[in-house]
């Protein structure tokens, strides 16, 4: 869900690294959707200070909607999935805006915040 799943946040969060040891240590898949990440340019106005956590939720989330996201990831896709971030709090992550758009569309589905 980031654009950039090259990038050196850490050094296991690396597309390959991270496919790698999500297989070998709990056995499940990684898949990198672009289409539920912000853009660049928003996440970059953001990061600048030119638009507000809320100007920026409200963008994210028409995108959502207008990438029909909810017709890309389906409940099935959301069985024991887990939402990587490098935030240390969900108050201000796309991935927490991500889920609690899903859980509107898919009230079934639990959110943990770990």
């Amino acid at each position: 869900m980031r654009l950039n799943n090259k990038s050196q946040l850490s050094g296991f969060a690396k597309g390959a690294d991270l496919e790698y040891f999500l297989r070998a240590i709990t056995g499940m898949e990684y898949n990198h959707l672009t289409k539920a990440a912000p853009t660049e340019e928003l996440l970059k106005k953001w990061r600048k200070g030119e638009i507000t956590w809320e100007q920026y939720e409200e963008a994210y989330l028409e995108m959502l909607k207008e990438r029909e996201i909810d017709e890309i990831i389906r409940r099935e896709d959301l069985n024991n999935a887990c939402f990587l971030c490098s935030e240390s709090t969900p108050e201000k992550c796309h991935r927490r805006l991500l889920v609690e758009y899903l859980k509107e569309k898919i009230p079934e589905i639990k959110i943990t915040h770990i």
